[in-house]
């Protein structure tokens, strides 16, 4: 009796998502000089380093901004602000060919192409230009429908603070997993973000 050769399909899986990841990052790197620096795409930066518990606007939470912080903190000048704030968008790419992976055991290639359709959406990569719409919902819904139990809920409540409209996303987090006594703490940190 032969052992069988253990599957190569999670090296592979690794492997075409990280390099997802690396297009998508540098497909936004790539216009980084154009982005616009108007009240919408600046705002978030001037909301961060002032730390006054504000958004930059009145329908956008304060959770929201922390990506932002992150990245004044690690940037002297707005443009590297903003190439680490299009480095992280890139994340969004990577987690739909994680979602697309799990949903089939297919072959690695549709979890890329999945990942490769995200990395060159026209509007997640106007939003990154823009710094406008939606932030990081989108990054953030792929969480809430990714990660399990009270992980979701506030996955889901930065999504919200991004932008409003991902309250359409609330289905994804009502799952029977997510609604577990032990996901209780993450309901209410979601709740109370």
């Amino acid at each position: 009796m032969q052992a069988s050769a253990p599957s190569s399909r999670p090296v592979l899986l690794i492997l075409g998502l990280l390099a997802v990841f690396v297009v998508a990052a540098a497909a936004r790197l790539h216009g980084i000089d154009a982005t616009m620096s108007l009240q919408d795409s600046v705002g978030p930066y001037l909301s961060a380093v002032r730390l006054d518990g504000r958004g930059h606007a009145p329908a956008y939470g304060v959770a929201m901004l922390l990506p932002y912080m992150a990245a004044v903190t690690v940037s002297y000048t707005l443009q590297g602000a903003c190439a680490v704030i299009a480095v992280f968008h890139a994340t969004a790419a990577r987690i739909a060919g994680v979602l697309a992976a799990r949903r089939s055991s297919g072959p690695v290639v549709a979890a890329v192409v999945v990942g490769l359709l995200a990395a060159f959406d026209p509007g997640l990569m106007d939003t990154v230009r823009s710094g406008a719409e939606g932030y990081f919902a989108p990054i953030f819904v792929g969480l809430a429908a990714l990660v399990p139990g009270g992980f979701a809920w506030v996955a889901f409540a930065m999504a919200v603070a991004n932008h409003p409209l991902a309250l359409a996303a609330a289905p994804l987090v009502c799952r029977s997993e997510t609604l577990t006594k032990s996901s209780i703490p993450g309901i209410a940190l979601g709740l109370l973000m």
